[in-house]
């Protein structure tokens, strides 16, 4: 497995996997949705060979905080360390580029993957896109860049 940025020629592919993990399951279709929104934000992809396995992608929300957004894995690769490794990286390229605070809405569903990973609970649950979600948030640590 290879964790990397995603280029502009795979978004197809990060389309796919974030439809079919995401909306799919709620009755939603993510192709009603505008992507020009998305333009600027940074995509980060678990790959096996060719084939995109895990996804998320990143949104500054002010100086030097990012949104960590749309998180997904293909069933057939979850519960085998991609979520985990997509997130590693995505805090190392957070850490790189000097942002301190990492925030995001996670489903019900996977807000104990986050608090395994450190991310900390901020506030009561709210309904998003029809499901219970919580916002988290990780302060970084520049440590080991020394």
């Amino acid at each position: 497995m290879e964790v990397r940025l995603i280029q502009n020629s795979e978004l197809d592919k990060l389309y796919a996997l974030r439809h079919a993990v995401l909306r799919v399951p709620l009755g939603l279709n993510l192709y009603d949705e505008d992507f020009i929104r998305e333009a600027n934000w940074i995509k980060i992809g678990a790959f096996s060979g060719d084939d995109l396995i895990g996804c998320v992608m990143l949104s500054a929300l002010q100086n030097n905080v990012i949104q960590l957004r749309q998180m997904a894995v293909d069933k057939g690769f979850q519960r085998k360390g991609v979520g985990r490794k997509i997130v590693e990286f995505a805090e190392q390229w957070c850490k790189e580029n000097a942002i301190v605070k990492i925030e995001l809405h996670a489903r019900e569903a996977a807000m104990q993957f986050y608090l395994q990973l450190n991310y900390v609970c901020i506030g009561d649950v709210y309904i998003e896109v029809g499901i219970p979600h919580y916002t988290m948030d990780k302060m970084l640590s520049f440590t080991n860049l020394l």
